[in-house]
């Protein structure tokens, strides 16, 4: 296969190419349901079936406590997105980074509790 350069692609750059062609067909595939559900791992069903399960899974059920007493300390300290101005390791970078492990969390809390 070749570039719009005319290079030659190597096997690496080949396999690169289909795993980005297949994300977006992927992307493209959820946006069409995107009005029937709000999550992309999360179906209607499925948090159905979680909400039923709520008591009878005790690991889950711990689990699930402890995601919320993050999330619950979380809003009640105040989520703070500073403006971004430090490079990888410094304290905005870390804090957007905490609050994007954060909110997939709480989104899930949210459509199960």
């Amino acid at each position: 296969m070749r570039c719009c350069r005319g290079e030659t692609l190597g096997e690496e750059s080949l396999d690169r190419f289909k795993i980005v062609v297949l994300v977006l067909l992927a992307c493209c595939t959820n946006a069409s349901f995107a009005g029937e559900h709000p999550s992309l791992v999360l179906t209607k069903a499925g948090v159905d079936e979680i909400r039923q399960q709520l008591g009878n899974v005790p690991l889950f059920d711990q689990t699930l406590a402890r995601v919320q007493a993050e999330v619950d300390a979380e809003i009640a300290s105040g989520i703070e997105t500073p403006v971004p101005k430090d490079f990888s390791g410094g304290y905005t970078h870390e804090r957007h980074k905490r609050n994007f492990l954060l909110l997939p969390k709480a989104g899930a809390l949210y459509q199960i509790l």
